[in-house]
């Protein structure tokens, strides 16, 4: 604790390390503020992480949906946040908690990736299948006796 005193009318007291607040005394009054010194960009930190793993939630809720416009539009907003995440420094009382929530996030990620694979896998199938039908009706076509 630190002390700043002038006559007695007024001190200023530092209690940082544990509790973080000034405490003003003026006359006999005594004033309280609490800092946070970190406190706010830790929350918003974890606020961030939260919002990434819902987002990454929905994402893929969208690819076993297959709305895959709906997912494009959520990725570019889910890749802006995560760039945001990944420029941010992550207190050291917090570490913890953000990097499970970023790990499960990847896994999502990863989840909803493989998921938009199969669907691309399934497209490319229906294409080779459509190239046959259309073939095999050229052929019928070339077939056929007027």
């Amino acid at each position: 604790m630190s002390k700043l005193s002038t006559k007695g009318k007024f001190s200023l007291e530092f209690f940082l390390p544990i509790n973080p607040s000034l405490i003003f005394n003026i006359g006999r009054r005594r004033l309280s503020i609490n800092i946070f010194l970190g406190m706010t960009q830790m929350s918003t930190l974890q606020e961030l992480a939260t919002q990434a793993l819902e987002q990454a939630i929905a994402m893929n809720k969208l690819a076993e949906q297959k709305e895959w416009d709906k997912l494009e539009q959520l990725q570019t907003q889910h890749s802006a946040l995560i760039q945001k995440i990944n420029t941010a420094e992550i207190p050291t009382d917090n570490q913890a908690t953000i990097r499970d929530m970023l790990i499960q996030v990847q896994e999502l990620n990863a989840s909803t990736s493989e998921l938009a694979g199969l669907f691309q896998d399934e497209l490319v199938e229906a294409q080779k299948t459509q190239k046959k039908v259309v073939k095999m009706q050229k052929a019928l076509n070339d077939l056929k006796i007027d």
